[in-house]
């Protein structure tokens, strides 16, 4: 068997679903298999029928970015952290001086990109999928005590040299102590694990009364969603096991006592509009194109003024939720 059969909604727990559509791996398409989604019809959460471990595995390629060990995307990663510690810098500034204003004006039509850092002064961090721990650095440097949990294999050596305390393994392996935590971030996390309420649950457990909670994810009531449906990269099929909303993110809040906060838009060019583009025209054309596209500096910089304006109107197809736990 190279499925896993729902017989129950994880949200609501209901039987009752509909299929949608059939889809493949647009990301890597030369990997055969085709996946069902399903939607609930009791609380409209999306999900796709779960390939088994081994399966599923085959789409983790070392292509993904999230596992790519290229010295390239080392690299990139690396730049990418050190002007992530400086727009978090900048925005911690309290000076008013011309080149501080300067730089949080160069910054700000780039602030997509960045993550929601500073919650509180100080405090114990946890980032659930934080990779080789770039943003536990960053947060360690802004005055956070880091941790991480990462089940993927990864290069311990910048977790050794700045003792981010990062645990290899799933976020139930960790079992770290009942509310332990002040502040824990999911950045695309939720939609790739196998139940999203046992790990809401898992965080309520973890987290201090009164915590922060950020997640990130896309949301399929986007218009980049709605126009491209089954070519919308960020799908991503069979990688995305669940498709939230903004409403089924507040179902799950609710659930699991938590109050959203504030919900906030951070959508950019590169999933949202050219890689749907580009998987809509190869399957029209039913050839592979130049991928490179996907990351061209200036397409990028010519579409952001467009992306702002649908983050502005909670068009955008992903945002990063902060929640209190009640």
């Amino acid at each position: 068997m190279n499925k896993k059969k729902h017989s129950c909604c994880d949200l609501c727990g209901s039987s009752n679903h509909k299929l949608v559509f059939i889809n493949k791996d647009r990301m890597f398409p030369e990997i055969e298999g085709k996946f069902k989604l399903y939607q609930c019809q009791s609380c409209g959460l999306l999900f796709l029928e779960q390939p088994c471990p081994h399966v599923l595995k085959k789409h983790y390629s070392t292509g993904y970015s999230v596992f790519s060990d290229s010295s390239e995307t080392k690299d990139a990663r690396k730049i990418f952290t050190l002007i992530e510690m400086l727009y978090h810098y900048v925005q911690e500034r309290k000076d008013v001086s011309g080149f501080s204003r300067l730089l949080k004006f160069l910054f700000k039509p780039f602030s997509p990109f960045f993550r929601t850092a500073k919650i509180i002064d100080e405090g114990r961090y946890l980032d659930v999928g934080c990779g080789i721990g770039y943003f536990p650095l960053t947060m360690k440097y802004l005055g956070m005590e880091p941790n991480g949990v990462e089940p993927a294999t990864f290069d311990p050596e910048l977790s050794n040299r700045y003792n981010l305390n990062i645990f290899n393994g799933t976020l139930d392996q960790a079992n770290y102590e009942d509310e332990y935590f002040d502040v824990i971030t999911l950045n695309h996390v939720l939609e790739h694990v196998t139940s999203p309420s046992e790990t809401m649950d898992e965080l309520n457990r973890i987290l201090k009364p009164g915590g922060y909670l950020i997640i990130a994810v896309p949301v399929n009531d986007s218009l980049a969603s709605k126009i491209f449906g089954k070519y919308w990269a960020q799908m991503d099929t069979p990688r995305h096991l669940y498709l939230f909303s903004t409403e089924i993110i507040e179902k799950y809040a609710r659930k699991y006592n938590f109050s959203i906060l504030e919900v906030r838009y951070n959508s950019d060019p590169r999933y949202q509009i050219i890689s749907s583009f580009i998987y809509f025209l190869e399957n029209f054309f039913n050839k592979k194109i130049n991928r490179a596209l996907i990351h061209n500096i200036y397409l990028n910089l010519l579409l952001i003024p467009f992306t702002s304006i649908l983050n502005l109107f909670k068009l955008g197809d992903q945002c990063e939720i902060v929640l209190k736990k009640n």
